[in-house]
């Protein structure tokens, strides 16, 4: 993910204007709108400082993924667009009676 992104959610976040955020950083509007409008690429620790100025961590880490089942991936890999979309409407109508059954519920408490 492009690091203007993170600039632009935690701006958002913190109900600040580009303009407040330039004065905060001492960076330019014209750089920070490059930056949130992907123009130009960010550094890292200009990232984690900026984000920082606005009141918030940015914490890029790695961790271990679920274990997967490649023989299932390869298998829904070899199925058709048709038949993906076949199966995810299958399990979205076995999904439905369950709930069908939390409406009612919570029209019976009057939610």
């Amino acid at each position: 993910m492009h690091g203007g992104v993170w600039i632009t959610a935690a701006r958002e976040r913190a109900n600040l204007s580009i303009e407040d955020l330039a004065e905060r950083t001492g960076y330019s509007v014209e750089q920070i709108t490059d930056w949130e409008y992907r123009r130009e690429p960010i550094l890292h620790d200009t990232l984690v400082a900026v984000v920082s100025a606005m009141g918030w961590d940015l914490r890029i880490g790695l961790r271990e993924t679920p274990k997967v089942d490649i023989a299932q991936v390869q298998a829904c890999l070899r199925l058709t667009p048709q038949q993906r979309l076949d199966r995810a409407m299958s399990g979205a109508n076995a999904l439905m009676p369950a709930r069908n059954a939390a409406l009612r519920r919570l029209a019976a408490r009057g939610a």
